[in-house]
């Protein structure tokens, strides 16, 4: 082995200024078989190049760079190393900056942590070995999962680019929340009719497979070169054969209310999961049906003479192989059962903003009249702003879209009941933009009102019954008691994470905070995961209204396409673990550890093998190891302990 060479970045002076530099130098020059070169910017092309005519000139054949965060330029310096033939595994970053002096500020303290750390580089460098970075295609092909208005706008950017498209969809229908509302906000524009064409431009595209009562089983690779296990459950009948008659529906006996519709009407057993729905056909809720209650029924089968209807579908389990994936599941509502548990239900006239959007809806139970419960349409109507949001109790955040859409209900109550009485109660507006505000002053124009309460313990508002009248009751800005009798209230509630993130977050290997899929960074790459190939749309990432949600689903769509190009190679991370077959014991506590189920049983040679197109190195395997037949590269147990020795000598 050569000379390793120490190459000491000043930073300009952000680094050099905080310690004694010359000691450091002086202390490093005094070590054996090390070259020791300073220069002001390291990272520059001067300073690249001083490292460079050393390799060039084989001068040295290691490197150690004192500087900064390896996050910052280990691939900077790694390439002059490729460049000059070195293989960059050779390389080590000492990082002074961080790891140092931004956090010691004593001089003589720095001085001497500084040395220590360039010890411990040289030390381990002696230690490092060659590694070889491996190469394998791309698969092209992408997984959409959840068909709400983010994953449809994603599967459609990736199938106009002609990229193979699986959208799958754990609902019996697509759509997710978009088809439940009447009127977008602030425009007042059709929902079904922005929603409409995309379902027809999805179900005629050649390039989306849609996969609908879908889940997710099981993952395995990593991006580029995924293996999706997929779940889906039947239906019972049959889309290509099914022309949408409806008489197996007419015919069935069995019903239960509608969730779709909040419950204010009912369904049949074999029904649609909403008019206009995709695919084209309806399904066999289980739940609701008889025959999967012990009884004999067929009713729906024997009228069908298309021979739609299959009880004997089963589940089915598919592998699906694609490159990269995107998370757009959604999110949820708030349960507003939880803040007023006694005022949500079947006997009061308090509904929530969803409630309100199925009932101005011409596909919901009513047909689009605001009316009570009695049937009688109201002369008063509170909405109440906040419930369950921005309270410790409940939802610590504001989702940013329950003033606008309750704005958007007080708008439709004016154009339907114009002799209506509106109330808002609120503790702060959020009515971002221009368009919003302008609705906000229309608003204020036709006579609605707007309160401002403080916010309480539980809620900003209690609720009560009063008779046929519903008391609104709370404190206003002025520390004063105040109250509301209406004949309904409207409750603008906040978005909560999806049950099911949970699940993808650990089949992902992913991360969650306060239950939403973190993101690598909020300001530049808000769409990408912290885990390779994955990225996110739409609400799955915290609250946000449809325009947003469109919007990430185009810049997903663009990573996936300009991330996994057809042709395109993928290069292998070479720091790997690796399994010594003579030390194996075939304990498999590796392979039951290992989240990325890149170690598995040989069950010829009775040892553990490691798949280095699956490991990412993560160490885990190697740590649980009670032989030590697990290695991992380029932190082998020589160069760790290596490393410590240098800092104690």
């Amino acid at each position: 082995m050569g000379k390793i060479g120490v190459y000491l970045c000043k930073c300009g002076e952000t680094i050099s200024k905080n310690f004694d530099f010359d000691k450091v130098i002086k202390e490093t020059e005094s070590l054996d078989n090390v070259i020791v070169r300073v220069h002001n910017l390291l990272c520059g092309q001067e300073g690249q190049d001083i490292i460079g005519k050393d390799l060039a000139d084989g001068v040295v054949d290691r490197i150690v760079t004192v500087a900064c965060s390896p996050k910052l330029h280990s691939k900077t310096f790694g390439n002059v190393c490729e460049k000059h033939g070195l293989n960059p595994y050779l390389l080590h970053m000492v990082n002074i900056r961080e790891q140092c002096i931004w956090m010691t500020s004593d001089a003589e303290k720095a001085t001497e942590k500084v040395i220590r750390l360039i010890k411990a580089g040289i030390r381990r460098t002696q230690y490092l070995e060659p590694l070889e970075q491996k190469e394998i295609d791309i698969n092209p092909d992408v997984m959409v999962i959840g068909a709400g208005i983010a994953g449809v706008e994603a599967a459609l950017e990736l199938a106009k680019a002609g990229r193979k498209v699986y959208l799958v969809e754990k609902e019996p229908a697509f759509g997710g929340m978009l088809p439940k509302l009447e009127h977008t906000y602030p425009s007042g524009e059709c929902a079904p009719c922005i929603f409409a064409p995309r379902i027809k431009e999805v179900m005629d595209s050649s390039d989306i497979t849609v996969l609908s009562s879908t889940l997710v089983k099981n993952v395995i690779g990593f991006g580029g070169n995924f293996t999706v296990t997929v779940e889906e459950k039947p239906r019972y009948v049959l889309p290509e054969a099914c022309i949408s008659c409806m008489v197996c529906i007419e015919e069935c006996p069995a019903q239960a209310p509608n969730t779709f519709n909040s419950n204010r009407d009912t369904r049949k057993a074999v029904d649609f999961y909403f008019p206009g729905c995709a695919p084209k056909a309806p399904h066999i809720d289980e739940s609701i049906c008889l025959r999967f209650k012990g009884e004999q029924c067929t009713k729906c089968k024997d009228v069908c003479d298309f021979n739609a209807i299959d009880f004997e579908q089963k589940v089915k389990e598919t592998e699906i192989k694609v490159g990269g994936v995107i998370i757009a599941i959604g999110s949820q509502l708030y349960d507003v059962q939880k803040v007023f548990p006694e005022m949500v239900n079947d006997d009061t006239n308090v509904f929530t903003g969803l409630d309100f959007e199925r009932m101005v809806s011409t596909t919901g139970a009513t047909k689009g009249k605001i009316i009570m419960r009695n049937g009688k349409a109201p002369a008063s109507v509170a909405i109440v702003h906040c419930v369950g949001s921005r309270n410790e109790k409940h939802l610590p955040y504001c989702s940013g879209i329950c003033c606008k859409y309750a704005l958007k209900h007080s708008h439709g109550i004016k154009e339907q009941l114009p002799t209506c009485k509106v109330t808002h109660v609120y503790s702060d507006l959020c009515v971002d933009g221009r368009k919003m505000q302008q609705l906000l002053n229309e608003l204020r124009h036709e006579g609605v009102t707007f309160t401002q309460w403080s916010m309480g313990e539980n809620a900003i508002a209690n609720l009560s019954k009063k008779g046929d009248k519903i008391v609104v009751a709370g404190v206003d800005q002025s520390g004063e008691k105040a109250s509301l009798e209406v004949d309904m209230v409207l409750l603008a509630t906040g978005m909560k994470p999806h049950e099911d993130i949970s699940k993808l977050v650990k089949q992902f290997s992913l991360s969650e905070r306060g239950g939403f899929i973190v993101v690598h960074h909020e300001k530049i790459s808000s769409i990408a995961t912290t885990a390779e190939g994955i990225y996110i749309a739409g609400t799955v990432g915290g609250p946000k209204d449809i325009t947003a949600s469109v919007i990430e689903a185009k810049a997903a769509a663009g990573e996936v396409l300009a991330t996994y190009v057809p042709g395109r190679k993928l290069k292998l991370e070479p720091m790997v673990a690796e399994s010594d077959p003579d030390l194996c014991g075939a304990c498999l506590a590796c392979v039951n550890l290992c989240p990325y189920k890149a170690p598995s049983f040989d069950e010829k040679e009775k040892v553990v093998v490691v798949s280095d197109v699956l490991c990412k190195g993560c160490g885990t395997c190697v740590a649980a190891c009670p032989t030590g037949a697990m290695k991992a590269k380029h932190y082998t147990s020589e160069q760790i302990i290596g490393e410590i020795e240098g800092v104690l000598t």
